[in-house]
């Protein structure tokens, strides 16, 4: 019979439907076990689910198996073929599996008839989240491509699989919420450090740091004590979740993979709302019965071990926060959260970010310690004022207070007088005026040249889909850096393969005919994402990142590189690049797994790209001296200029101790960079540049000079590049490219090119 691979993928992509149509979690594994049983023509599909704590596996769902087998078969790890599958980590097939002398036989399940035998593991970077199985009478039915669509079942079923475990895993401890004194000064001024930049004025709101409790107390309640009011409030809750999703995927296609997925699992699960529910037919006010549900969630998941559990309590938080505004809101009174606020937070995830963006927060106070760098970049793509402040009394302001956040130059005023509030707001409408005058403003020309004639490709680099419209209005020639990490970064855990296809296939639909190049998944360092457990590094910049991050976990690399071969499918050339190669044999493997997936796909039938070109970062000095043998396999280059002179320099860049150490001029560098680009030129093999070096201005001259012909930057910086080459000359900077690289001293080097810009005119 013909399996219907196609259908099974585009139906997992609809996870969330499934949710809305379930009535419990129960019903929902129900239905997916149903949904896959039913496209690959199987007998029997069941799920099992891995208990961290006693270490074994449970059955919770099947379709052709006994259904009294549910909730009774237990294996331990490494017990049987589905206990093997989730020790290994790795698929079995079977195609007579009583035979195998792993397989165990439970008399009450009556699965002794069903020969055939396929199971997969479900994980994300090695945590261990259960087994997806799938068996039928007859022997030798299961091969190879049933073998690949469902590891990307698993795959797509893991994040949301481990949302339903973990509340189906609960204990019944209870946790004490901390008392906090309340800070109430008046007009009072407190400095902080600019992260992403802009102005808001709005009320506080304090973000995971006072207790629902302590926030809600007050609430006169006598009215909210009918059970009906609250299932009503829960279907508002729900509703108003799912469109948050529809405007994500209009807007933020990276955010559209389920990241409110906990939120409408928590609304669907019988635990949860039915705790609620008792507690009010007990005639406990709904809001007390929500707040009491929610904070024992709380501590439950704070508590854990897990880092992608801790940040779940986020998610009990926003969700319960949700529920209790509904109330109040059919009840009659008001109860603002997020909506026109400013946020003061200790800590903060990108996830949290892309709520915010969704629920009109004005601006953002991150308290104690510093940023990440993603953080950052999300902040400033998504607009959102960030400021940080090292005044841990931020966090005890009364929600409600009146804050100005001046992200110009990293002001907070706290309850500020009249002719502060004044002077802030002819700052705001000159600004808007000027913001509405620049958006109206003509685009940079479509294409950048010397004064004697030498074009200059400016390419953009991208976080956010959202930054394309930008690029196009500016005319940037294509993408020269697309920043995969970015969806990863914004997720409550790792994105399947179907979600990524998504954000794929839309940068390419947007950008149409012009090139672009996806950097595969650079995460570790400063950029870890907060459900991945990094802990145990001491230095993580020289650590589990990058390349070696994706070759140490093949199942979440091999997703990624399937997803961009399948959105591309449609494209002349897919440019895919590896970042922070350190030798040939990095490239080697990491291309193979490139070109084997490529050959999956082939194998399945699935429509993908056949002409890809693939090519390396060169952010690692190690890589310099041995170009003249990776130019024969890497069909191009590029340049991160940001890592490559950290670590030719050994500066921490985000350290402001040696951050006078860190120096792009080098002669180092300097050299390193030309051997690249002569080295690149010599094979006809493209070459372009990114990081800071490209938008500062002082060193365009040189990077011309060595021969380099494509920048890639960020979007903003792209009219003043192009206003700055179009005042050189190529022989000039050739002729100042070569005083550069003879001279030995920083002192020496500064002086040439402060002379060089003073003949140009005073170029900064």
């Amino acid at each position: 019979m013909q399996r219907n691979y196609i259908n099974l993928v585009c139906d997992m992509g609809e996870i969330s439907g499934l949710i809305a149509g379930s009535t419990d979690l129960q019903t929902f594994l129900n239905r997916m076990v149903e949904m896959v049983a039913s496209h690959l023509v199987s007998d029997v599909c069941s799920i099992y689910l891995y208990n961290n704590e006693s270490d074994d596996l449970e059955l919770k769902a099947t379709v052709g198996l006994n259904p009294k087998a549910v909730g009774t078969v237990r294996l331990k790890q490494g017990e049987g073929l589905v206990g093997t599958c989730l020790k290994e980590l790795h698929p079995i097939i079977e195609r007579n599996a009583s035979k195998n002398p792993l397989y165990k036989y439970f008399p009450e399940t009556n699965e002794k008839r069903y020969e055939s035998f396929l199971a997969v593991p479900i994980h994300r970077s090695g945590q261990k989240i259960g087994v997806l199985v799938v068996q039928r009478q007859e022997s030798n039915y299961f091969h190879s491509d049933d073998i690949t669509i469902m590891i990307a079942v698993a795959s797509q079923l893991a994040g949301t699989i481990e949302n339903v475990k973990v509340l189906m895993n609960l204990s019944n401890k209870e946790s004490e919420a901390p008392s906090i004194e309340e800070f109430k000064p008046k007009n009072k001024m407190i400095r902080g450090t600019v992260a992403s930049p802009g102005l808001a004025i709005a009320k506080a709101y304090i973000f995971h740091q006072t207790r629902l409790k302590n926030r809600t107390q007050k609430i006169e309640s006598t009215d909210l004590s009918d059970v009906f009011l609250f299932r009503r409030a829960i279907e508002d809750s729900f509703e108003q979740i799912q469109s948050i999703e529809r405007q994500a995927k209009d807007k933020l296609p990276e955010v559209v993979s389920l990241i409110f997925s906990a939120h409408l699992i928590m609304l669907r699960d019988a635990k949860f709302i039915g705790e609620m529910e008792t507690l009010i037919e007990g005639g406990l006010p709904a809001h007390e019965a929500v707040m009491q549900v929610a904070d024992h969630y709380y501590d439950l998941f704070s508590h854990s071990s897990s880092p992608m559990i801790r940040e779940k309590a986020n998610d009990v938080e926003d969700l319960a926060n949700r529920i209790i505004n509904n109330l109040l809101h059919l009840s009659g009174k008001t109860m603002e959260v997020f909506n026109d606020r400013i946020v003061i937070a200790r800590t903060l995830f990108p996830s949290d970010l892309i709520k915010f963006a969704f629920e009109d927060v004005r601006g953002v106070i991150l308290v104690g310690g510093g940023v990440t760098t993603h953080v950052s970049i999300i902040a400033r793509s998504l607009e959102i004022p960030l400021i940080i402040s090292n005044k841990h009394e931020l966090l005890n302001i009364v929600n409600g207070t009146l804050l100005i956040l001046d992200g110009e130059v990293g002001n907070i005023y706290i309850s500020p007088a009249s002719h502060v509030i004044e002077q802030f707001d002819r700052r705001n409408i000159t600004k808007q005026m000027i913001q509405e005058n620049n958006g109206n403003a003509s685009p940079t020309k479509e294409i950048t040249q010397t004064t004697d004639g030498v074009q200059v490709h400016l390419l953009a680099n991208i976080n956010l889909l959202s930054e394309i419209d930008l690029a196009h209005h500016l005319n940037a020639e294509g993408v020269g850096l697309y920043r995969s990490e970015f969806p990863f970064l914004v997720r409550s855990f790792f994105p399947t393969e179907e979600e990524q296809y998504a954000v794929y296939k839309t940068l390419f639909d947007k950008l149409g005919d012009k090139p672009l190049t996806i950097r595969t998944l650079d995460i570790g360092g400063e950029k870890t994402p907060s459900y991945h457990d990094n802990a145990s590094e001491t230095n993580p910049e020289l650590g589990l990142r990058s390349i070696r991050f994706s070759l140490k976990h093949p199942d979440i690399f091999e997703a990624q590189i399937r997803a961009i071969l399948r959105a591309g499918a449609e494209i002349n050339q897919v440019n895919i690049m590896f970042p922070m190669i350190v030798s040939l044999d990095e490239f080697r493997k990491a291309k193979s797994i490139v070109l084997a997936c490529q050959s999956e796909l082939e194998r399945a039938g699935i429509p993908h790209a056949e002409n890809i070109s693939i090519g390396t970062m060169v952010e690692v000095p190690a890589l310099v001296p041995l170009m003249d043998d990776l130019i024969y396999e890497s069909e191009f280059f590029s340049i991160g200029t940001n890592d490559f002179v950290q670590y030719m320099l050994a500066v921490d860049r985000g350290n402001e101790r040696v951050a006078s150490y860190y120096c792009p001029h080098h002669p180092a560098v300097l050299r390193a960079l030309a051997t690249i680009a002569q080295t690149a030129a010599r094979a006809n093999r493209p070459v372009t540049i990114c990081g800071e070096m490209t938008h500062q201005i002082q060193y365009l001259p040189f990077l011309l000079g060595i021969g380099i012909r494509k920048l890639s930057l960020d979007p903003h910086f792209i009219p003043q590049v192009q206003q700055q080459i179009e005042t050189l000359n190529l022989s000039d900077c050739e002729l100042l490219a070569g005083q550069l690289l003879n001279e030995s001293s920083i002192e020496h080097i500064e002086h040439v090119l402060g002379e060089f810009n003073i003949d140009l005119g005073g170029m900064a």
